[in-house]
């Protein structure tokens, strides 16, 4: 899994924003989803290291955050930002 060229994720002092340079939008995102798309930006790939890192930031547990970041790639993948 990987964010599409031309999107680029950054963290502001208020949040974490993607900027689709083909589509030429911004958008901003929560803590959760702007690590998630971070870590991805960054190389990782696999749910489980993403879940992992999730669980050890915000404390939550293990199996709903892997369903939640399930749910929120396909999303991701829906709006075009991943392939």
């Amino acid at each position: 899994m990987k964010l599409i060229e031309g999107v680029v994720v950054a963290h502001l002092d208020d949040g974490w924003v993607v900027f689709n340079g083909e589509k030429e939008e911004l958008l901003e995102f929560n803590e959760v989803g702007g690590l998630v798309l971070w870590l991805i930006q960054e190389g990782v790939e696999e749910v489980d290291e993403i879940t992992k890192a999730v669980v050890e930031k915000f404390d939550v547990d293990y199996a709903q955050a892997k369903l939640d970041i399930n749910n929120f790639l396909e999303e991701m993948k829906a709006e075009g930002l991943l392939q």
